[in-house]
């Protein structure tokens, strides 16, 4: 793992060659699936999506310097010219303690130093006001909004951050 120290806590790039991962990998997965509905849960394993020739990483926070317990996740992307936010989740008991926006800090900046990024794209429920005030916070604009993206009726907000300055 990759460690980045946060005011939050201990946040890590998570690799397959840790000796925890399939652990960390099930806490993430029960996180997800307690933060998100059905139909916005990949139907592809975390496993397929981190492999190499993906272009994912997954960075997790942890309770404390012991790495035990996983609070948050970010899962990134990236494309030739694109990176992505394809996830990003705190668990309910350490919400607006700073470690969803540590762990988008250390998504950005690990995006950033992929060469020939122009921007990096999320999207969100517009109903999740406290994720579009993190993300508004941290420079990410609101660039259209998607029908349907999560399921029929429920919209997204696409939102981009600019690296070309």
């Amino acid at each position: 793992m990759t460690s980045t120290n946060t005011v939050a806590g201990p946040i890590e790039r998570l690799s397959n060659e840790d000796s925890n991962y399939k652990a960390h990998l099930e806490a993430v997965r029960s996180l997800e699936t307690k933060n998100f509905p059905e139909e916005e849960i990949s139907d592809i394993s975390l496993e397929v999506q981190l492999q190499p020739h993906r272009k994912a990483s997954l960075f997790v926070a942890f309770r404390s310097e012991e790495r035990k317990a996983v609070i948050g996740y970010v899962m990134v992307t990236w494309s030739s010219l694109a990176g992505s936010i394809s996830k990003l989740a705190v668990d309910e008991s350490y919400r607006q303690l700073g470690y969803g926006q540590a762990l988008l800090q250390t998504a950005v900046s690990y995006l950033q130093d992929i060469k020939k990024l122009q921007c990096i794209n999320l999207h969100v429920d517009p109903q999740r006001t406290v994720a579009l005030q993190l993300y508004t916070k941290l420079g990410f604009a609101l660039d259209a909004t998607v029908p349907d993206y999560y399921s029929k009726g429920r919209i997204a907000h696409r939102m981009t951050l600019d690296l070309s300055q």
